[in-house]
């Protein structure tokens, strides 16, 4: 289990700060900052280009379709009106007329606020801002986080079926292994007080993480969404405890990757940016993260988020472990957590953690991802047993 250290608000500050050039102050109170944030992050996550007449057709034309393509939470923030109410009125042509006023005016609202140019593209501001917003997300799901989150592991090796939030406790950093022994040795029938003993990481130095994230078009949407998430937690959590990450996103090509660093608001910037298209191949993952830990000192891991659907290539299994073989010889580590996975691609990842002496996490939910990552981040630096 672990227990989660309090962050500071200074740190969310100081990101605001660095994300902002023309030292103007962000302005999160203000009318509808939240709301176009989302809008914007939804849009990177789901790969939609924000033109509002193209909007207006999908939504008219086919509501059910572009509702599984845009969300219906977009559509809500977007046009202002529910899931329902939209339906109910699709067909009515004086609500088709009011429907396309609404999304023109969102999106010339975004175009105001230097959100989206004039074409609809992203701006570099827009970029900054939904990085800032999704470190204070993590930071305040971290700072509101006074309990522990436990696993239910199925065999040695951490195969993980689901976990879930437990009730607050306080003995997270107790060592039960050590608690035991202590406690059989003085054979006492009930662990006492004096039994307790701590968790002592030992000094290893510095570690080296890579956080590899799959950008493959089956990641689109929620997906995308919780692993970005996710990946936040851990590059939070990781350089605030002095260690350093890096960061690679890919598909069936590298399109970025960043050595590990303390340089928390570049790796976010990153993070946030990651469009989903093609298809995925974890060999090319593997391989540069040998790239980028080669002639890093210390630990080094890699700790990947896939759902491994479309693998690219006729035989991934025997470039992937060409790949792992290499960064065991290195002395990497490399644990996978599969989203949804089935079939072959369980006994892909499987011989992946099997091979590189990682740990494999299963999970069908997303809402979880950033719980098993810091989980395994726990377990990674010697504080989980």
């Amino acid at each position: 289990m672990i227990q989660f250290s309090s962050p500071e608000k200074k740190d969310v500050k100081e990101a605001e700060s660095n994300s902002n050039g023309n030292g103007q102050n962000l302005k999160r109170d203000k009318p509808n900052y939240l709301e176009n944030i989302f809008i914007i992050s939804s849009a990177i996550d789901s790969n939609i280009f924000l033109n509002s007449n193209k909007l207006f057709e999908d939504i008219v034309n086919n509501f059910k379709l572009s509702k599984r393509k845009l969300g219906a939470r977009f559509i809500e923030k977007l046009t202002g009106y529910s899931e329902e109410y939209i339906k109910r009125n699709i067909h009515l042509p004086e609500f088709k007329k009011e429907l396309k006023q609404k999304i023109d005016k969102k999106i010339e609202e975004l175009k105001k606020e230097e959100l989206i140019d004039k074409d609809g593209a992203l701006t570099d501001k827009s970029i900054k801002l939904a990085a800032v917003e999704l470190l204070r997300e993590e930071v305040d799901k971290l700072s509101n986080s006074t309990g522990s989150y436990e696993s239910n592991e199925k065999t040695d090796l951490g195969i993980v079926k689901d976990f879930s939030n437990a009730k607050p406790r306080r003995f997270a950093d107790i060592s039960v292994k050590k608690t035991l022994r202590v406690a059989v040795k003085r054979m006492h029938k009930e662990i006492t007080k004096d039994d307790l003993r701590k968790k002592v990481r030992g000094d290893k130095g510095s570690i080296s993480i890579i956080f590899a994230l799959d950008s493959s078009a089956s990641m689109k949407g929620e997906k995308l969404r919780e692993a970005k998430r996710a990946g936040a937690a851990l590059i939070y959590k990781a350089i605030k405890d002095k260690n350093r990450v890096g960061l690679i996103i890919f598909r069936n090509e590298v399109v970025a990757n960043r050595k590990p660093s303390s340089d928390i608001y570049s790796l976010i910037e990153d993070l946030v940016r990651v469009k989903p298209k093609q298809q995925t191949d974890i060999s090319l993952a593997i391989e540069e993260s040998i790239k980028l830990l080669s002639n890093q000192k210390g630990d080094k891991y890699v700790i990947l988020i896939t759902d491994l659907q479309p693998t690219k290539g006729d035989k991934p299994l025997k470039r992937t472990m060409r790949a792992v073989y290499r960064a065991v010889n290195l002395g990497i580590k490399i644990s996978i957590v599969g989203i949804n996975l089935k079939g072959e691609a369980i006994g892909l990842a499987q011989k992946i953690v099997d091979i590189s002496q990682g740990r494999l996490y299963l999970t069908k939910k997303l809402n979880n991802l950033d719980s098993i990552i810091l989980v395994e981040y726990d377990k990674v630096v010697g504080l989980n047993d």
